[in-house]
């Protein structure tokens, strides 16, 4: 299954921190683009960039994972760049790949991080 995702059209009005009038209906569209966006990286990207480069275990570059899997963007709903990990930096419970977005409040590693591992 693909699923294509565009998140352009849900970014917050950082002023405010409201995305379209609904902010809480808002917010919780923002977190399943985000979720979204991080397993069609690991899940799909990474998979498909996998079986084009046999001979290496991780991408060289975003763009490089990127590169034959249309609609996925570098930078998760709220603006931010998507982190991703693979090799020695996977963290515990991620196999292979990860991807992780920092969520509404812009920061890794904190409490609201929406991460394609469990």
């Amino acid at each position: 299954m693909v699923v294509a995702l565009s998140v352009a059209g849900c970014k917050d009005d950082k002023a405010t921190g409201q995305g379209g009038g609904r902010p809480a209906a808002a917010s919780k569209d923002k977190e399943t683009l985000a979720l979204l966006l991080v397993k069609k990286l690991a899940f799909e990207a990474y998979p498909t960039w996998a079986m084009k480069h046999p001979e290496s275990a991780c991408p060289a570059s975003f763009a490089d994972l990127i590169a034959d899997v249309p609609g996925i963007e570098q930078k998760d709903p709220w603006g931010n760049e998507v982190k991703t990990f693979c090799g020695a930096d996977l963290p515990p419970g991620a196999v292979g790949f990860a991807a992780q977005s920092a969520g509404p409040d812009g920061k890794h590693d904190t409490a609201d991080d929406v991460r394609s591992w469990k």
